[in-house]
């Protein structure tokens, strides 16, 4: 799958702060699940971002079954 959901985008979707979103992808790249969760995290090199522009991305497919839907709906 090509399509990786932002940080941002996320959060929309999970309904949590855009914070609270890149500090569970982070936790998350580090391996530890997401509300149970394991989640498909990379970190990609982009021109935006902290760290000299790293930021996290996440694979919806990866997403519990609840917000699945709610990624491809918007």
């Amino acid at each position: 799958m090509d399509l990786w959901l932002s940080a941002p985008t996320f959060g929309a979707v999970a309904g949590i702060s855009r914070q609270k979103a890149h500090s569970a992808l982070a936790r998350a790249y580090a391996g530890k699940p997401w509300r149970g969760v394991a989640l498909d995290v990379r970190m990609i090199q982009g021109a935006r971002g902290g760290r000299s522009g790293r930021t996290y991305v996440l694979n919806p497919e990866s997403l519990p079954e609840p917000y699945k839907g709610d990624w491809k709906a918007s």
